[in-house]
């Protein structure tokens, strides 16, 4: 290694220098090149060699590359390496860049010192690319060279570049075991870049490190397992967790404290209903045994309980001895409190993940949560024949009336409001009466300054408590802190007392105190309930006294069963869920039926009576036609009794022609178009009645689908517009109609241009001869074919309604669109609805376990709580009797 440190720094020249020589090197080389050179055999490599070094370290590149040129003996790949590093120095980057390259050594030293100049050399060249290709090849050949594991580490950390960084971190622990690069790991994994690899790559290096360092091993396993929460490598990083943990000695006196919580951490998280049996039904047992290994005797409660609680719920889970030792553990294990914020989490995860799949929680177990998570209100149960007098003198207004049947909660708010709470949501209402479910709760919110300065709220139930069903009476007692019995009356009767005596058997863990009227039933009620408190009605500071009287300790206990009754309730409803699906899928079937068949008659009727309104528009037209054809050529015929014996032949067909016009134009305006404006109209209101008929048919057909489909909203409004439009075209066609004029007589057929020339010379004619012209000129109009005027005449008049005829079939067509437009809509939406719940029927059937499995883990973590609130609870009433 000497001689190759002495090639790398170019000291290689000192070894030609005598020890006590003090002049400069060159002129040592010099003499020495000389003496050698004067030998018969002689190799001037080696020196050559060396006095290129000088030139280079005076920086005098050209010569020393002069001298490494002609080297041709074992050092000639060090040579160009130092060619190289010269161009380097000169700036010449491609000349080093291809010199480095065409050095062949099998010298790991050598080639490892070419792969870091190059390296340099691609980074001032910005080639980063080349940078990471010729540093990973220096690493993959020669990992041990100095400093070069350090340089990779640097580079990566510079270009932030963290996948390599870790992969790095990674191989040198694995190589070297140095504690340096776990400390490098330990980093990266703090700042969340271990994730990117897959889980077992951290095995074999952490079960090497426990045997190194176990607090940093500890730190290690916790920053990685930070590092794959909340990724889809989660599960398998669990699994390489119990394969890290396997067999490892832990010295019960050490602390695992943070890995301790990250187990407990997981736990959580694998139990919220995001994680299926399938997926952690064998992981989780082992999980569970890890965790009580890294507890002490003192704080293993947490993990005895949830070992025993997976053991009730998945019998045959643990191994007889583990279940044992989970049993030990809780019986000697420090007891604690569950904090009302850990079952508002648990409460709340249960209710998110049931509205994530669609089911709908009981609004009325809502409610319930909502009375025992209130930590500024007590919540009582007022029962007894005095509680709606007492209630109402406390409010100061007749709240409670005998008729009250329903359970309600009286509490203070800023608006005076009542809401009926039943399983499927809340109401407001107006009065009491008005409550539409027996089994719902009436919330009702007054701003009574006594209510708000008590802190209390009062829930009652109905007058005729002692004849109601137990269940609405005491099933109650779960949200409440504490019966209060209120009795007006001067005496308690036998009735009275058996009532309190069915308080006593369903209020065990509920105190319960007296209102009284007469004190002296006080030995009588201290026989049923020793503990109670009595209040008198006279008690002026009654409300406060009350209120001292009880206290909010018991609510993590009555939590807990409303968390059970809340996952009894969702394993209820996914039957009920399948169940509603299977009859929505009929019953939405059964619409699409109704539905498509209402849509084809829709379509045949628009197509019928379209059809209707144009044949009846065209007889219209017909017959008004057909009158036009028979009057025209009568009154054309008729205007022969202008020609007279006075009649001027020069000018009589143009005079004419004048008359039948008017005639025409007089016709048209006093008969036909009076007669077809007439007509039109009777058409247009005729028309309408058929189409406000059809209208009344969709009425007619969407009120009776809704009476067999309520939830479907329907309305089908057909385009009336359509009507007025036709009304305005009809008006426009039929006002101020000016009729053409018409060439009748001036037309080129061969009778008419006889006549017209008969009358230039009939001047020169005798008279005679001028009567006989002008009887021929009236046989010709009264006889003459008028047929073309007729067609003429048609045409122009009628161009406008033949347009407005073909624009009809389209105007029903519109009238209809809306309508069949809103029905296929339907349809469609209807049977998209139908094939998303046969998706999710399928789905459910398929795999029930979507459903059940997170309902069973639920039930898994309230079995671990309530075995620690029944261990909180035992201590604290072993402290208490031995305190007595």
């Amino acid at each position: 290694m000497k001689s190759e440190h002495e090639f790398i720094s170019k000291r290689y020249y000192e070894a030609f220098i005598p020890e006590n020589d003090k002049r400069h090197p060159i002129d040592i080389l010099g003499e020495a090149y000389m003496v050698e050179q004067e030998k018969e055999v002689y190799d001037l490599a080696n020196i050559r060699f060396a006095q290129g070094e000088v030139y280079f370290h005076s920086k005098d590149y050209e010569a020393a590359i002069y001298k490494w040129e002609n080297i041709n003996n074992d050092l000639q790949p060090w040579a160009k390496k130092n060619i190289a590093d010269a161009y380097y120095e000169l700036g010449l980057l491609s000349n080093a860049e291809e010199m480095y390259g065409s050095i062949i050594s099998k010298n790991k030293i050598l080639t490892s010192e070419i792969s870091l100049c190059l390296f340099s050399l691609y980074l001032e060249d910005n080639k980063l690319d080349a940078a990471y290709r010729v540093l990973q090849e220096a690493i993959e050949g020669n990992p041990d060279y100095p400093e070069l594991t350090s340089i990779a580490k640097r580079f990566y950390e510079e270009q932030e570049d963290w996948k390599n960084a870790v992969e790095l971190a990674i191989n040198e622990v694995n190589r070297t075991r140095d504690l340096f690069w776990y400390d490098a790991l330990i980093t990266y994994c703090e700042a969340d870049h271990g994730h990117a690899f897959s889980p077992d790559t951290f095995v074999s290096l952490l079960r090497s490190l426990y045997e190194l360092d176990q607090p940093r091993f500890k730190q290690l396993l916790a920053v990685i397992w930070k590092n794959y929460k909340s990724t889809d490598h989660y599960l398998d990083w669990l699994d390489s967790v119990i394969q890290i943990m396997k067999d490892l000695e832990i010295d019960p006196y050490d602390s695992w404290h943070e890995i301790s919580q990250l187990f407990e951490a997981t736990y959580i998280v694998l139990t919220t209903g995001n994680y299926l049996l399938r997926d952690i039904g064998k992981l989780m047992p082992k999980l569970l045994i890890n965790w009580l290994n890294t507890t002490t005797a003192t704080n293993g409660l947490n993990a005895a309980a949830a070992i025993l609680a997976w053991d009730d719920i998945f019998p045959s889970a643990f191994k007889t001895v583990i279940v044992k030792e989970a049993e030990i553990v809780l019986e000697n294990a420090q007891s604690r409190k569950i904090s009302m914020d850990e079952c508002h989490h648990f409460m709340k995860t249960i209710i998110d993940w049931a509205q994530k799949n669609n089911i709908e929680t009981s609004k009325r177990l809502v409610w319930g949560f909502d009375q025992l998570f209130d930590k500024d209100t007590i919540n009582l149960l007022a029962l007894g024949k005095g509680k709606g007098s007492f209630i109402n003198l406390l409010l100061e207004e007749e709240i409670l009336t005998p008729s009250l049947s329903s359970f309600a909660c009286i509490q203070y708010g800023k608006n005076k409001e009542l809401i009926e709470v039943s399983d499927t949501g809340r109401i407001p209402l107006t009065a009491f009466e008005e409550v539409t479910n027996p089994d719902s709760i009436v919330e009702a919110s007054l701003p009574s300054t006594r209510l708000q300065q008590s802190g209390l709220r009062l829930n009652t139930t109905g007058y005729n408590e002692y004849f109601m069903e137990k269940r609405k009476t005491f099933g109650y007692l779960p949200v409440v802190d504490g019966v209060l019995f209120v009795h007006e009356a001067e005496v308690l009767t036998e009735l009275d007392l058996d009532y309190l005596a069915q308080i006593k058997h369903s209020a065990k863990d509920t105190p319960v105190h007296f209102v009284l009227r007469n004190m002296f039933d006080e030995g009588k009620i201290k026989e049923y309930f020793p503990g109670a408190v009595i209040h008198s009605f006279s008690n002026v500071n009654v409300l406060r006294d009350i209120k001292a009287s009880y206290r909010t300790a018991n609510r993590i206990g009555k939590i807990l069963f409303l968390l059970r009754k809340t996952i009894s309730n969702l394993l209820k409803k996914r039957v009920d869920s399948e169940n509603k699906l299977i009859d929505l899928i009929a019953h939405n079937e059964e619409f699409i039926t109704r539905l498509t068949g209402f849509n084809n008659s829709l379509h045949d009727k628009e197509i019928s009576q379209s059809k209707e309104i144009v044949d009846s528009f065209t007889e219209v037209i017909t017959e008004v036609k057909h009158n036009i054809a028979e009057n025209i050529p009568n009154i054309l015929a008729d205007c022969s009794k202008y020609i007279t014996e006075e009649s001027n032949l020069t000018q009589l067909h143009i005079e004419l022609n004048e008359k039948m016009n008017e005639e025409i134009r007089s016709l048209f305006n006093q008969e036909i178009v009076p007669g077809l404006t007439e007509k039109l109209q009777d058409w247009i209101e005729s028309t309408n009645q058929k189409l406000v008929a059809t209208q009344d048919y969709l009425d007619g057909m969407t009120e009776s689908l809704a009476e067999g489909y309520p939830e479907k909203e329907l309305k089908l409004q057909c385009d009336f517009k359509v009507v007025e439009d036709w009304r305005r075209d009809i008006s426009r066609m039929t006002y101020q109609i000016e009729i053409e004029k018409e060439n009748i007589m001036l037309r080129h057929n061969p009778a008419q241009v006889l006549l017209k020339g008969a009358g230039k010379v009939i001047g020169i004619l005798p008279q005679k001869q001028q009567a006989y012209m002008l009887n021929q000129y009236k046989r010709y109009v009264e006889n003459a074919s008028y047929l073309e005027v007729v067609e003429s005449i048609q045409r122009k008049f009628w161009q406008q309604f033949d347009f407005f005829n073909k624009s009809l079939q389209q105007d029903v067509g519109l009238f209809y669109k809306e309508s069949l437009e809103e029905l296929s809509k339907v349809i469609d939406d209807t049977k998209n609805r139908i094939e998303r719940d046969k998706e999710t029927l399928a789905k459910m059937k398929s795999n029930p376990e979507i459903y059940y499995d997170p309902l069973k883990l639920f039930e898994t973590r309230l079995v671990q709580n309530e075995r620690i609130w029944k261990k909180s609870r035992d201590t604290d009433s072993l402290a208490h009797s031995q305190s007595r």
